[in-house]
């Protein structure tokens, strides 16, 4: 017992800390920017016989609402996949990519695809366009340059001889999405039209220098119109920090998040997410990533899913790229909960990618 509370206290007053030093560089990066404007207005209101050298200030473009807390889930997400895997890249002359994967699912199981991309310079392009090993065929299909800052798109998943699932629900889906930037707000629109009928809507806008706003919502059709997801999110950004706050699940669940840039090599990221049902029972995980040199660069981040140390691990990435064609990859998680029955215990994923990367 004692070991578990020394255990518990180091795990948590390591997340305390490095919470606190992320939230540190994004509040110093906003007080230090609000310093320069303020001197740089003090500057222009002198009268002085030379224009001034100062750089006007930096406008933040409004991101897709997805993305608002893109850099710290990638961080703390990629790289870190428990199944081994193999890819294949290859480019045509013509500049369609072609792609093959092999994936373990499981002890057993095994899980690939082959896919293609392609984009033409009248503004047809082929995002994606595969087939896996179960007989499922996706696609995705984006048209711009018909109207100005807007994108036209297309996604379909068919399966074989299956149209709907046993839920009812359909696992083949066909959707018709739209998208509008413009210089101060992303705003996008899905429909489906079949299995089931559903739209969802998603805007953010950019409110004042580096602060976006957005939120989204999706409803379906069953007997009557139900509302499926309500999300919304407020994000600030500089050059090397960003935080999140965002509200999902109709506004049940809650995440902070943050990512700081320390240099060209090195970067934290960090996120708190609680329920309303529950919250003392705050997820939590923080992460960093290293570049050792231009070609190896290794990830880490801890994991604490409800306030204490059950199920909390470690989760450890590594990447080496041996020459333009073919790059090593390995991830390892190891269970750091002391009341399981694995305390330390680690498996290893190992992948390997070759071809155009």
């Amino acid at each position: 017992m004692l070991a578990c509370f020394f255990l518990s206290f180091f795990l948590f007053l390591l997340l305390f800390v490095w919470v606190a030093l992320l939230l540190f560089w994004c509040v110093r990066s906003f007080v230090s920017r609000k310093q320069a404007l303020f001197f740089q207005s003090v500057h222009r209101t002198r009268s002085f016989p030379f224009p001034s050298t100062h750089p006007p200030p930096s406008t933040t473009m409004p991101v897709k609402f997805k993305d608002m807390s893109k850099k710290s889930k990638d961080l703390l997400s990629k790289g870190f996949d428990a199944n081994s895997s193999v890819s294949v890249t290859a480019k045509a002359s013509n500049g369609v990519k072609y792609t093959a994967n092999i994936k373990s699912k499981g002890e057993k199981a095994v899980a690939g695809d082959v896919g293609a991309e392609f984009k033409h310079s009248s503004g047809f392009e082929v995002k994606k366009l595969a087939v896996s090993n179960d007989g499922k065929l996706s696609s995705d299909i984006n048209l711009t340059g018909v109207v100005d800052n807007t994108t036209f798109g297309l996604s379909v998943v068919l399966l074989p001889l299956d149209l709907l699932a046993d839920d009812g629900k359909g696992k083949e889906k066909a959707e018709v999405n739209v998208r509008h930037e413009h210089e101060k707000f992303s705003a996008g629109l899905t429909v489906s039209p079949v299995g089931p009928t559903s739209a969802s809507l998603d805007l953010s806008v950019a409110a004042i220098d580096n602060v976006v706003i957005g939120g989204s919502y999706q409803g379906h059709l069953d007997d009557a119109w139900e509302h499926s997801e309500a999300q919304a999110a407020i994000s600030y950004s500089t050059g090397d920090s960003a935080v999140a706050l965002g509200a999902s699940k109709l506004f049940q669940k809650f995440q902070l998040s943050g990512f700081h840039q320390h240099n060209a090599d090195l970067a934290f990221a960090a996120s708190v997410g609680l329920t309303r049902e529950d919250p003392r029972k705050a997820s939590i995980s923080v992460g960093a990533a290293y570049n050792l040199d231009a070609d190896t660069s290794v990830k880490a981040k801890l994991d604490v899913p409800s306030a204490s140390t059950d199920d909390a691990s470690l989760s450890l990435s590594f990447k080496q790229k041996i020459n333009a064609n073919v790059r090593l990859t390995a991830a390892s998680k190891i269970d750091l909960d002391p009341n399981g029955d694995d305390l330390f215990g680690a498996n290893l994923a190992l992948g390997l990618e070759l071809g155009a990367l």
